[in-house]
């Protein structure tokens, strides 16, 4: 049974579909792709990095993609895999989409910040 097959079916879900969303980080993510080239899982490390795919609220596809891309990267032979691929190409996309438009202005341009000095030049 591959891992989406298992997601589709399952009845207790990998990602839950209510806030909060279990967030993964990139080392995480970077084991779970180890250990699936270790042990020959090519075919689930691919649905793996669709269900990350799919789930940009819990793997961040503009952070926490780029980090584990970067540590897998340094990995002989994990960066030739479909899943690899797959990945890096969800991060760019994310990336593209992001920076093809300019960002909005913000309505507030005051940055609240607690400083701990009390002094006369610090307070105002």
């Amino acid at each position: 049974m591959t891992i989406a097959n298992y997601y589709q079916s399952s009845p207790i879900p990998l990602i839950r579909s209510d806030p909060p969303y279990q967030k993964f980080g990139g080392e995480a993510i970077r084991d779970l792709f180890t250990l699936t080239w270790r042990c020959g899982l090519e075919e689930l490390a691919r649905d793996a990095a669709a269900v990350i795919a799919d789930h940009p609220e819990a793997v961040t596809p503009e952070r926490t993609v780029p980090t584990a891309l970067d540590a897998i990267s340094r990995m002989k032979g994990l960066t030739g895999s479909a899943a690899y691929h797959a990945l890096w190409r969800h991060a760019v996309d994310a990336l593209l989409a992001r920076s093809a438009e300019l960002p909005q202005e913000p309505q507030d341009w005051t940055i609240s910040d607690d400083v701990s000095c009390r002094c006369e030049h610090c307070r105002a």
